[in-house]
Order: C-alpha cells, then sequence, then structure tokens
C-alpha cells in the first residue's frame, strides 16, 4: 500500500468505524471490522488480524487511525483490496448483534442523494424522486402521513401504474395464500435481477447492488440459493444477519410468488412464473375434482425458478414473500409491541413488552432509582421544506405533534411520537430529535437492532421514545428555537399545552406498559382517524387527567375527525392481532 489515496481509503475505513469521532477504536469496534472482512472471498490469501493485540502497538486496547495505516502498509494491499475491505465494513454495518455484543449499526449509505427508489421493469430503470425535504425526518407529520409521503416510500404492494388492472387480482390471490406455517404476516416485494445486471442507478462502482433500496433488490443467483422447500411444502428464504438487500428486519420469509411484466400490443400484462397455492386452496380444489369423480391433484413439486423469458431478455421479475404472523405486531417473536426507547446515554434502542423487563434489569444491576414522570407537554410543529422550496397550502396547515415527558431525576426529558412504522429505521435514522441527524452515520441508527431496519410503511404505526438532553419546557423550546426556520428542521413550533402528571403509576417502565398496550390495540396509521395528533392527545388526556375539552389534537381539522381513546393505554390485548387492512 504506498500513496496518500490509499491512505485516504483507509481513513475512510476508519472513519466507518469510530462512529463517535473519538480517534481510536474500541475493541468493540474492531470486532466489527474483523466481522466484516472474515467472509470476503476477494481478501482470500491475504493475512488479515484476528485480534486487536496484532494492531494495538502501544498496549492501551484502542487502535489509533496511525496504527491502522501502519498496519495497512506492512499488508501491501492495492487500492482495490482497500476498496474491498471498505465495501465490506459498508454492508456489514446493519448487523448490530452480529457477534452476539450488541455492536453499533451503520446509517451510512452508498446511494446518492439519500433514499430513492429506482424501479426496473423489462430492463429499462425509472428512477422515482427522493425524499421532498430534507427538513422532514422518519415519517413524521400529521401522524407521518404527509410529511413522508413519497415515491420513495415502501413497496408494500407493486404500485397499479406498473401492473395495471391485473394487479388487484394478483393482490386477492396473494392474499389467500402465506396460510401455511405460521406465514400470515406482512407482504413485501423484492426486485429479483439478472446476474450480468449493472446499472449504477442501482449498482455500486464495483458492479455490487445498492444496499436498503426502498423495493429491496438482489441478484437471482443469490435469491434462489438462500430458497429451501420445508417439511410443510414452503419455500422459504432465510438471509441470516445480513437481511435482504441490507434489511435486518427481512431476514425470514416465504415466498408466495414470482412475477414480471410483459409488454403487448395492447399494454402488458402481469405473468406469474410461479405461485405458491395454500393448503386450504389446493384442498377445496381436490375436494371439487373428487365430487366430479376424478382422482385429484397430486402436490405440485416444481420448484420456483428464474424465469426463461427474463434470462433471454436480462430484464428483472417480482418476487411476493411474506414475514412470519407475529411480524404484523412486533420486531421480535418474543417482544411484541411496535414502540422503541432510544436510551442516548447507554447507546441502545429496545423495543417491545421486552423492553419493560430488560429495563428493570439495567436499573437493577446499575443500582439506579426508576424514573418517575411529573410533567407532561403537548407541543406541534410544522416542517421546514428547506430554503429553496417554499411552502404549499397544505404545508401551512399541516403539523406535526408529539408529547415532551420530564422526570424527576431532572437529567433529561424524553419526546414520545406516533408516526409511519420504520420511518426512522428505514430512512438512515433521521430523526429530528437527535443532534447528529444530518450526520453520514446517526448514533440512533448505529444504537437500532437490526431486526428493526426495514423500509416504511405509511399504512402502519409505531411510537417513537427519545430520550432528549433538556431538563424541562424552557430547554424544550430552546430546542425548537435552536432548529426553527426555512432550511432547518422544524416552522412555528410551540407547546399547545402542559399539565402535572397525574397518573398514580407513572414510573417509567409503567409508561412503557401503556404504550405497548396502544399500539397493540389497534397497529394501524390512517392520515385522518389515527395520527399523530390524536395520539399526542391520547396521551396528554391519559397523563394529565384533565377533561376531554382540554385534551383535543392541535389543529381545528383533525379535531373534527378525533375518537378519544385513552382506554387503549390501560389494556393489555388478550389477543393481539394485527391491523386491519
Amino acid at each position: 500500500m504506498g500513496g496518500n489515496h490509499s491512505q485516504k481509503i483507509v481513513s475512510e475505513i476508519f472513519t466507518l468505524l469510530d462512529p463517535d469521532k473519538s480517534g481510536s477504536l474500541t475493541e468493540e469496534e474492531f470486532k466489527l471490522f474483523l466481522y466484516a472482512i472474515s467472509e470476503e472471498k476477494e481478501l482470500e490469501g491475504i493475512t488479515l488480524p484476528n485480534n486487536i493485540k496484532q494492531i494495538d502497538r502501544d498496549g492501551d486496547k484502542l487502535v489509533s487511525l496511525r496504527e491502522l495505516i501502519e498496519y495497512f502498509e506492512k499488508l501491501k494491499l492495492s487500492t482495490e483490496k482497500l476498496y474491498v475491505i471498505k465495501e465490506s465494513i459498508v454492508n456489514a454495518l446493519d448487523a448490530p448483534y452480529a457477534v452476539g455484543n450488541g455492536l453499533p449499526s451503520d446509517g451510512y449509505s452508498t446511494t446518492e442523494g439519500g433514499f430513492e427508489e429506482d424501479e426496473v421493469v423489462d430492463g429499462a430503470t425509472r428512477t422515482v424522486s427522493e425524499r421532498k425535504s430534507e427538513g422532514r425526518a422518519g415519517g413524521e407529520g400529521r401522524g407521518g402521513a404527509e410529511e413522508a409521503k413519497v415515491e420513495g416510500k415502501a413497496t408494500m404492494m407493486a404500485s397499479e401504474r406498473e401492473t395495471g388492472g391485473s394487479e388487484k387480482k394478483l393482490r386477492e390471490e396473494e392474499h389467500e395464500l402465506g396460510e401455511k406455517g405460521g406465514y400470515l404476516g406482512p407482504v413485501w416485494h423484492a426486485q429479483i435481477l439478472p446476474p450480468e445486471y449493472n446499472n449504477r442507478k442501482h449498482c455500486l462502482s464495483n458492479g455490487l447492488l445498492k444496499p436498503r433500496r426502498p423495493r429491496p433488490q438482489i441478484r437471482s443467483t443469490e435469491f434462489f440459493r438462500l430458497l429451501h422447500k420445508t417439511k410443510d411444502g414452503l419455500w422459504r428464504f432465510r438471509t441470516g444477519l445480513a437481511g435482504l438487500n441490507g434489511w435486518g428486519g427481512l431476514n425470514d420469509l416465504c415466498l408466495e410468488s414470482i412475477t414480471y411484466k410483459k409488454k403487448g400490443v395492447l399494454g402488458g400484462k402481469i405473468v406469474r412464473s410461479w405461485i405458491s397455492e395454500s393448503e386450504e386452496k389446493k384442498n377445496t380444489k381436490n375436494k371439487k375434482k373428487k365430487e366430479e369423480g376424478g382422482e385429484g391433484e397430486e402436490e405440485d413439486d416444481t420448484p420456483p425458478v428464474f424465469p426463461e423469458e427474463a434470462k433471454r431478455k436480462g430484464f428483472s421479475v417480482r418476487a411476493t414473500l411474506r414475514l412470519p404472523k407475529w411480524a404484523s405486531i412486533g420486531w421480535a417473536q418474543d417482544s411484541p409491541g411496535h414502540v422503541w426507547w432510544y436510551f442516548p446515554a447507554q447507546r441502545k434502542v429496545r423495543f417491545g413488552v421486552g423492553m419493560i423487563e430488560q429495563h428493570r434489569r439495567f436499573l437493577q444491576r446499575t443500582n439506579t432509582d426508576e424514573p418517575i414522570a411529573v410533567r407532561v407537554h403537548q407541543f406541534a410543529h410544522r416542517y421546514s421544506q428547506g430554503r429553496r422550496k417554499g411552502e404549499t397550502i397544505k404545508d401551512r396547515v399541516v403539523y406535526h405533534a408529539g408529547i415532551l415527558l420530564e422526570w424527576d431525576h431532572k437529567r433529561h426529558c424524553t419526546v414520545i411520537e406516533l408516526a409511519y412504522l420504520n420511518g426512522i429505521s428505514g430512512y438512515g435514522g433521521k430523526s429530528n430529535w437527535v443532534a447528529d441527524r444530518n450526520s453520514g452515520r446517526p448514533a440512533l441508527y448505529r444504537a437500532m437492532p437490526g431486526v428493526m431496519k426495514m423500509p416504511w410503511i405509511d399504512t402502519r404505526a409505531e411510537i417513537r421514545c427519545i430520550d432528549i438532553p433538556v431538563t424541562g419546557k424552557k430547554g424544550f423550546e430552546e430546542y425548537l428555537a435552536k432548529y426553527n426556520g426555512p432550511g432547518l428542521r422544524f416552522l412555528d413550533p410551540k407547546v399547545s399545552a402542559s399539565s402535572d402528571v397525574h397518573l398514580s403509576h407513572r414510573k417509567q417502565t409503567n409508561i412503557m406498559r401503556y404504550l405497548c398496550n396502544y399500539i397493540l390495540s389497534d397497529g394501524k396509521y390512517d392520515e385522518n382517524f389515527r395520527n399523530c395528533q390524536d395520539f399526542a392527545a391520547d396521551l396528554f388526556g391519559f397523563l394529565s387527567g384533565l377533561p376531554p375539552d382540554q385534551c383535543k389534537p392541535f389543529h381545528a381539522v383533525c379535531r373534527l375527525t378525533y375518537t378519544r381513546k385513552t382506554y387503549m393505554f390501560l389494556y393489555d390485548p388478550i389477543s393481539p392481532r394485527p391491523p386491519q387492512e
């Protein structure tokens, strides 16, 4: 290795591994480096370090940039090999628990211009615009609806414009599937690309597919290699830690169909090259055939393959996949509830009902008194549209609302809000409530478990709790003022209501339980009837105990459709159910 260019690449590698810019790598961060390069085939035959002692020359159990540069200089690696190491680290950073030590994860994106979606249909590329405003973060808005509703959103179902009228029939058929083996969870679509496909809109400079696309993408060779048929006849797609296209939450799915669009003189039509039938549907067919005097049908063992026409013409196809049933109500089977809490001091994000016991154990281990909520504030703001873009009429009436909680320890406060599901994890960890939102790798994203990282869904909700370094209403208003203005984060921010917390049981774990009850009772998101302002009014009224006429959504438009649902905080749903479509 030689020259300033190679040293620059090593510096970039070091920066990726040093999220807090401390100037040195801890043993935990160094383990991430080892994990990232451990299975890289292009590095075979090169003697790479297997522990920190091989690089740590001064014995302080830390690796400095100089020590890393000196080590790579000894290896005499080419620039190409250094780029391989860098890309390996970029792709590995989304596996925060890769070696069982809660490794930091990454918000670094190799796509230019942020998270935009490009669609590939019959070999042609169509670019969908990226988010319309830099000031909007993580699917927050009038409950997240207007603020993050852009063309680049997560594609739960293919758009009508792509597939035409036949898409409705296809959706109905897909809805009947997934009833074997507990795969009743959310449906996802992935774009399967030919092995030789290389387009700069979808691929990196080295030909690898860009990671973490709004519609996940994967090459056909890798996709079908990872497909395995289970004993009950399911075709199961398992990717391990990395997840489908780098989305850690998409790592165990059931394949339901493979389709593509075939162009014709009178327009396109959907061709189903492979489709899986549910046992119920197959048994119904067999029963009907036997009643007519037939023998019934043998089980179809035809494995799914990449369509010959797609191979010949070099275009992509679409795979319809489904997560397990439990994924409808949580990120992990043993921790239901789309609620997460970010603890910056611990560099941890905990989620679901499981976070209650995890937090209790943390408090016991650190001999810390559990915080008690003492004051609650309801706030609202519009989103800054950027300096170059003016506000539309709609922008001027759309407000995002949330809750600020004060604790008895007076060390920090917590912002609580409801918005799009995966709106933060699917957008690189960019939240308006963290100071490093615009950095390449926000600490919030690094702290998020890989299972939480999926494209966002604008028809389902999550509740977010973020500890922020303010001690009360005054400090919070100063924070809002700091980021208020065109090109920043907020416009017209205000605290609309304040009260003491009059609830009897108001410890932090009590608050966690209430929030989990609320989201498990109704996990859907609706722009008009279940948005951030409705949630803020419910939580403010629940905690304050004030009468309904003093606990209303911030904007008059939301008040017209608001129905008070504070009772949902109290009851643990006996049978948590997925949101009704």
